[in-house]
């Protein structure tokens, strides 16, 4: 009877040695696949970040483009009419002052282009 007991330590002992390095095993590879697995997740969320970073700066410049424009030809406009509006009241002196008026009206940017 001893030695069944000794057996059965024995047997006890050897599963609980593969028992435990099973264990380690599973642990190990689960330890890995969870840390490849916040690896890429990190990764993708940084690729995504920088995707819309890039967007982001995309449609501020088509924006700022578009606001550029919108104020430049504000700006031609505000100087067209000012031109105009000069050389009509200077006209209109002229008349009520009896005076001959032969200066030419402004010129407009496509005028000014083709000469």
């Amino acid at each position: 009877m001893g030695n069944k007991t000794i057996l059965t330590s024995a047997t006890l002992v050897s599963i609980t040695g593969a028992s435990y390095t099973f264990l380690v095993t599973v642990v190990e590879r689960s330890y890995f696949m969870v840390f490849w697995a916040r690896e890429k997740i990190k990764n993708q969320l940084e690729e995504a970040r920088r995707e819309a970073r890039r967007e982001g700066a995309a449609e501020g410049k088509a924006e700022g483009r578009a606001m550029g424009r919108a104020e430049g030809v504000a700006e031609g406009m505000a100087r067209r009419d000012h031109a105009w509006r000069a050389w009509y009241e200077r006209m209109q002196a002229a008349q009520r002052d009896g005076r001959p008026f032969d200066e030419p009206p402004p010129r407009s940017p496509d005028q000014e282009e083709a000469s």
